[in-house]
């Protein structure tokens, strides 16, 4: 256990993380919780439109909401490849569910009878329509969809790094740290520019209420980067 908090406080000791997965987050060159905040999501994934099933239309890119109603698993001629199939249905229609060598999905889904969220690319495949390889996650009677169907951040990483690690790590370090960092600008500067503070704007770029808070505060961080740049420039 940590006597003090800071942010340089080592990654391994932010809830749900420990050593192992800090290990993994070295990878990226994550190691303190200050690298964690300022590791910042290159794109978003929008999972607030859950449409019927009956509305997808190939290219989309959707979350999507039912239950598994078929679950299957084949191993093709090309290199021993497992492709798992799940068949997801709402009020409205079916879509397949697509995995390539991930057994463990499989035996997740076989030992599950809810709903689940699916997020990906829907695809046509023989008249029918798939996504790919897409993100899940089961949902009981008393979860919240909400918590899944939200604008998601999509962080660089690097091989062997999974998403959902890094996003719960950001998730730990802004809700036991994010109070610590100090704005680097005076608030008279933030005023005259119209800036919003930089605790602000690190808690809306890796967990944007909207698509306007995610814009407000990337101009936040972008001006401290181009600020800072012109003071080390003007320094030499």
């Amino acid at each position: 256990m940590i006597a003090t908090r800071s942010l340089d406080t080592e990654v391994q000791f932010l809830k749900g993380v420990g050593p192992r997965n800090a290990a993994i987050l070295h990878k990226l060159g994550l190691h303190t919780v200050r690298d964690i905040l300022f590791h910042l999501p290159r794109r978003y994934d929008d999972r607030r439109n859950i449409p019927p099933i009956k509305e997808l239309r190939p290219g989309q890119t959707a979350t999507v909401r039912g239950r598994v109603v078929e679950l299957t698993g084949r191993a093709t001629q090309r290199r021993g490849m497992v492709i798992l199939k799940a068949t997801v249905k709402d009020s409205s229609g079916y879509l397949n569910l697509v995995w390539f060598n991930q057994p463990w999905i499989k035996r997740k889904l076989e030992a599950y009878r809810g709903e689940i969220l699916a997020f990906g690319k829907v695809v046509e495949k023989d008249w029918l329509l798939e996504m790919h390889s897409p993100e899940f996650e089961t949902l009981d009677e008393d979860d919240d969809p909400e918590s899944f169907a939200r604008i998601v951040p999509v962080y660089p990483l690097s091989e062997g790094v999974p998403q959902g690690l890094v996003r719960k790590a950001a998730a730990s370090a802004l809700d036991g740290y994010l109070r610590l960092v100090e704005d680097p600008l005076p608030e008279t500067l933030l005023r005259s520019q119209r800036l919003k503070a930089i605790q602000w704007a690190l808690r809306q770029i890796h967990q944007p209420a909207s698509d306007e808070a995610r814009a407000e505060a990337r101009k936040r961080l972008i001006f401290d980067e181009f600020f800072f740049m012109q003071v080390a420039l003007a320094m030499r």
